[in-house]
């Protein structure tokens, strides 16, 4: 009797071992399976991204574009491949399209340098018209520090130069609005946009990113001291005219309320140029709560959102960057995605506004899938 209780006694250990084996074994398996699957998820996804901006940037030829903007970003958005998968080609690619961007730029008898908008047009809609070959502050910064990364990139200092002369056409043009001792930029180098209550903040961000830069790689440059020691910053913006955000800025000296989500980017671009990364990205944080519901969509108009409808992919350019890649981030670049799919291309080189909202779709998910999928 006592024979047969071992024997069952060990059958049945031996049969409970087996069951525990077997479930380890096929957690393992399921375990397995599950991150095949969370794999080729993920696949899926990068190769939505990947299909969507190479889609953009087969469709907008910069032979056939003359907008100094889609130009920019064309650059920035190849220039970003290049940083990120180093071929030769993206090289190639971001070198021809800044040659076009510097051969087409607007040169006046003073041998300067600038970028405006390829149509007449009236800024501030006060009735007067700037012409086609204005030089405004917004492109030409963005060119400058455009030109700027590119060195960074190559240590080609050809790029570097046309970038201190970006700056310098800039400072002696559409320089100075001035208050007691601290002075801004004005939005262009038409007299018509400069008027006290045309200081624009997001033209003087990024004139203030563009020469901080310039001043990092070239420490024995001293031409901008002067002006970086009294430039209105950011921070004299800040709630100067309302209340009603901390983290957000007005748009000018003129407009009460809160800025919109595209230009405020360009705050954040100053605040980055400053080491101020801290509250660069505590304004991202604050900007995404804002401007954004649960499931990644804008939940503001388009005025708000800012020059059509840029700013989701503006701000996921910045958040990117950034590194505080987040589940807004992620559903921000699926909503892009979703909107590329809805948008009818047609001549999007001939409507520069099309053109620069499919150019910054392209850089956001370019910039995305750089720091997000290493």
């Amino acid at each position: 009797m006592r024979k047969k209780y071992l024997i069952m006694e060990r059958l049945f250990t031996k049969s409970t071992s087996y069951k525990k084996n077997l479930t380890f074994f096929l957690s393992v398996v399921l375990l397995f399976f599950f991150s095949l699957f969370l794999v080729y998820l993920i696949q899926i996804s990068n190769e939505s991204y990947s299909k969507t901006y190479n889609r953009i940037l087969e469709k907008l030829d910069y032979k056939k574009i003359n907008d100094h903007d889609t130009l920019i970003l064309l650059a920035r958005a190849n220039m970003a491949k290049y940083g990120m998968r180093g071929k030769e080609n993206y090289k190639k690619s971001t070198e021809e399209v800044l040659n076009k961007l510097e051969t087409t730029a607007y040169i006046n008898n003073d041998k300067e340098i600038g970028w405006g908008l390829p149509y007449a047009w009236d800024a501030f809609g006060d009735g007067t018209v700037n012409s086609e070959n204005t030089v405004y502050t917004y492109t030409t910064a963005y060119a400058g520090l455009t030109f700027l990364d590119f060195y960074q990139l190559t240590n080609d200092k050809r790029y570097l130069e046309v970038a201190k002369r970006s700056a310098n056409v800039i400072l002696a043009k559409a320089c100075c609005w001035q208050k007691e001792e601290l002075f801004s930029t004005w939005y262009s180098d038409n007299k018509n946009d400069q008027i006290d209550d045309y200081a624009v903040l997001n033209t003087q961000a990024l004139t203030l990113s563009l020469i901080n830069k310039i001043q990092h790689e070239d420490r024995k440059d001293q031409t901008y001291e002067k002006f970086n020691k009294n430039f209105l910053i950011p921070e004299d913006y800040k709630n100067s005219n309302y209340e009603k955000n901390e983290w957000n800025w007005p748009y000018s000296l003129s407009r009460s309320g809160d800025n919109d989500l595209f230009h405020l980017m360009f705050i954040v671009d100053y605040l980055i140029s400053e080491q101020k990364n801290a509250e660069a990205d505590y304004v991202l944080e604050m900007a995404g709560k804002y401007f954004f519901d649960f499931w990644g969509n804008p939940k503001t108009n388009r005025e708000t959102l800012g020059s059509n409808n840029w700013g989701p992919a503006a701000y996921l350019v910045y958040i990117s960057e950034s590194g505080e890649l987040n589940w807004r981030a992620k559903k921000i670049a699926k909503f892009i995605v979703k909107d590329v799919k809805k948008t009818e291309f047609g001549e999007s080189y001939i409507d520069p506004n099309l053109s620069r909202k499919l150019a910054w779709d392209a850089l956001a998910l370019i910039k995305y899938e750089a720091h997000g999928y290493k």
